[in-house]
């Protein structure tokens, strides 16, 4: 049976995250299982955890940057085209 975001944002709170924090996230998806709504739900439950008040950071680069940023907009768009987000 998936997770759910109700779920996962329980467990979250269970594990000590609380309204107004602030929490920094890398993970893999594939490390937390299925999750019913995908990679959609385990943000929403993430940003459910810290509450309005709170804040959530994610990485935004990666060690091995696969697309030459002097390309053209069209090659860096395909060059990304088959990363997937959380892995």
């Amino acid at each position: 049976m998936p997770l759910t975001r109700s779920r996962l944002a329980v467990g979250l709170r269970t594990l000590g995250v609380a309204p107004g924090d602030l929490l920094e996230i890398h993970a893999s998806l594939r490390s937390i299982g299925k999750v019913a709504g995908g990679v959609d739900a385990v943000v929403l439950a993430l940003l459910d955890a810290v509450g309005a008040e709170g804040t959530l950071a994610v990485i935004a680069s990666m060690e091995d940057e696969p697309v030459d940023l002097s390309e053209p907009r069209e090659a860096q768009r395909a060059g990304r085209a088959g990363i997937p987000p959380f892995d």
